[in-house]
């Protein structure tokens, strides 16, 4: 059971090291929009009703959302509160100017702005965590790395992310976390297992 366990831990390093790499890896944003655009000679547009949160249009929600991720990759700092973002308004122009860059859509509507913001947020916290899966949980104090993994983000930056992860609040949750995952591990191991009846039929 420990070996099984054991393969599943280095497997999942794996996967966050292929994941890691494709953070540092050459720009991609909007390589894919940029070859369906010229193929229909314009823009794709982007149709936000007002008090939605993306488009109606599934297609439509599906680009935007893969899009805003590249964006948050690519090109934005990694803080540790959404409250920095909302202080300087600067890092939500950006955002929205790097969208609006790609698609057809009014970037001074404030529906549109309002959905940029929601998108931009969620994709900072999905951010946050898997840097801090990749790089803090499980690493001893002295071996945490003091220098920012990724281009988008100054040492500084990086640092802040790391004394905030190191407060006792967030080390309780990150040790739920884990127990959590361990857990859910355990059991489709279980579940993987023959019976004594199956091996004994086999």
């Amino acid at each position: 059971m420990m070996t099984r366990l054991r393969c599943v831990m280095k497997a999942r390093k794996s996967q966050i090291d292929v994941m890691t790499d494709k953070w540092i890896r050459g720009k991609s944003m909007g390589r894919q929009l940029e070859r369906i655009s010229q193929g229909l000679n314009t823009k794709i547009p982007l149709v936000i009703t007002e008090g939605n949160r993306h488009p109606e249009v599934p297609m439509q929600a599906a680009m935007l959302a893969s899009e805003g991720g590249i964006v948050i990759r690519q090109h934005m700092p990694i803080l540790t509160h959404w409250k920095e973002y909302k202080n300087d308004k600067s890092y939500l122009e950006d955002f929205v100017g790097r969208i609006g860059g790609q698609f057809a859509i009014d970037t001074k509507n404030k529906d549109v702005k309002y959905a940029c913001a929601d998108l931009m947020r969620c994709n900072q916290r999905q951010m946050s965590y898997k840097l801090k899966k990749a790089y803090f949980n499980g690493v001893a104090a002295d071996k945490v790395r003091t220098t920012s993994p990724l281009s988008t983000m100054i040492d500084e930056q990086w640092m802040q992310l790391v004394n905030m992860w190191s407060t006792p609040k967030h080390k309780e949750h990150t040790l739920l976390c884990c127990s959590k995952e361990h857990a859910v591990t355990y059991l489709v191991f279980q579940q993987n297992i023959p019976s004594s009846k199956e091996q004994a039929g086999t």
